[in-house]
Formats: C-alpha cells, sequence, structure tokens
C-alpha cells in the first residue's frame, strides 16, 4: 500500500526546480521574482537551471515581487539574449514624472545607441523620457562595424506606476511591445538586422543611463518569436500567476 505524504504551510515554488509553462517553445528562462533572493535568481525554466541568475546589489524583495534600481540593484540573470526573441515583464515604475533620474528599464540588454560593438546594442523595455511613457527598443544595423540605429516602437501614454504585463517582440524585421494589461500594442518595422547584445539580459535595470527604481514580480523570456496564439497562452498564465500573489494585470 502506497504511502501519500501530505505537508502544510508550504509554497510549491520554493521547493520546486522548474515550472510547467502552457508554452515550452524556445523557453530559456523563467524567474519567479519574490520571497527571497536565492528564490529570484532561480531558472524555473525546465532544463535550464544551469542558467541561474545573479543578485547585484541589493534589490529588496518581498512576497509578491523584486525591488529594483537601475545600474545598482537588480537581477542578472544567465540568459544570453538571440537574434530572435520574445520576453515577458510584469513591472510598474516606482515614480512617474518624467523625470531623468526616475527612468527605467524593467528587463533588457540595452547599452545605449549610435555607435558599435560593443558599446551599441541590445533590446529592453524604455520606461520614461516624458510622464507614463513606454516603448520597446531594439539595436539594429547592417553589419558589425556599422553604427546601430535605435529602433523604437510607438509610445503608450499609460500611468508607469501601475502594474502591467509587458511583452517584447524582436527579430531582424519587426520590434513589438506589448501592454497586455490594456491591451496596448506598438509596432517598428526595422530596415537592417538586429545588433545582438553580448550581455545576459537584466531584470530591473539595463546596461546604461536608466537608473529609476521599478518593481518586478516576474520574469520569462523565449529565444524565439512566438505566434499570437502562444503569447496569448502565455499571458494567461502569466495574469493567473500575478493574481495568486495579489498583482492584477
Amino acid at each position: 500500500m502506497g504511502v501519500s505524504i501530505v505537508a502544510t504551510d508550504v509554497d510549491a515554488e520554493n521547493v520546486a526546480t522548474a515550472y510547467a509553462s502552457p508554452v515550452r517553445r524556445a523557453l530559456e528562462g523563467i524567474h519567479f521574482l519574490n520571497d527571497s533572493l536565492e528564490k529570484c535568481q532561480r531558472n524555473y525554466a525546465p532544463g535550464k537551471s544551469s542558467l541561474k541568475g545573479t543578485i547585484f546589489g541589493a534589490p529588496v524583495v518581498n512576497s509578491s515581487f523584486l525591488r529594483c534600481t537601475g545600474l545598482q540593484h537588480f537581477l542578472q540573470t544567465g540568459i544570453a539574449e538571440s537574434r530572435n526573441g520574445t520576453m515577458f515583464v510584469i513591472a510598474r515604475n516606482l515614480v512617474d514624472d518624467g523625470a531623468v533620474a526616475n527612468r527605467t528599464m524593467p528587463a533588457g540588454t540595452y547599452r545605449g545607441d549610435g555607435g558599435v560593438l560593443p558599446g551599441s546594442s541590445g533590446v529592453g523595455f524604455y520606461g520614461g523620457g516624458s510622464v507614463s511613457r513606454l516603448s520597446g527598443l531594439s539595436n539594429h544595423a547592417p553589419n558589425d562595424d556599422a553604427t546601430a540605429t535605435l529602433v523604437t516602437t510607438a509610445i503608450q501614454v499609460i500611468p508607469l506606476t501601475v502594474w502591467a504585463l509587458l511583452s517584447l517582440t524582436f527579430s531582424d524585421t519587426l520590434v513589438v511591445c506589448r501592454n497586455l494589461s490594456v491591451p496596448f500594442t506598438a509596432q517598428a518595422t526595422p530596415t537592417s538586422m538586429r545588433r545582438v547584445s553580448p550581455d545576459k539580459i537584466r531584470v530591473g535595470s539595463g546596461y546604461t543611463s536608466y537608473v529609476g527604481g521599478c518593481d518586478v514580480a516576474l520574469f520569462q523570456y523565449h529565444s524565439a518569436v512566438l505566434s499570437e496564439d502562444e503569447l496569448q497562452l502565455v499571458a494567461a498564465d502569466l495574469r493567473s500567476y500575478a493574481a495568486g500573489r495579489g498583482i492584477t494585470v
């Protein structure tokens, strides 16, 4: 006769090693950013536990999210940026006044533009530049020796201090930034190939300029352009997860 062991007052995430996302195609990383800094570093994507992250500085963690400051306190994942990709983040800005000191990059690798490698490369979500403005960024260039051109999606005007489920899809031929909580979609069409960053993806920070504070509850990355059906499946799953942590997106 089998024996059933039942544990009470145990959060399954804190003992699990992988998470069954509804879309596993090209899934490189999932980070649940709550409870402990050790947990925040874990990569819950099946088969990707070796690509764990590293905490930089002293971001503050609680039962629902990780509070980060650009270039100072953040999570650096073990995930390499891909030429084609789709990334998701649940985040909010701490301040939304358009000031330079409060501009954020909730997730990305962006390292400036207008130059050559490695100084001008990467992608990212950009919160700021003016009050309530969100956009997606991606560097493009005809070759590695050419000057990079920054491709920016149209800007959405919405309070950045409100929790939102965001996605950024990118390739040589498209850059699409979505606020899946509104919903809102902005697309740009590049004219040259992506300038892929040599850096690992950061959460709560980019690699330059943006030093504002943001709260981040979750990060997920696929090294492929997801279809609309796949994107909506992931979005529904992440909404459900966030609701369990008291966050409505």
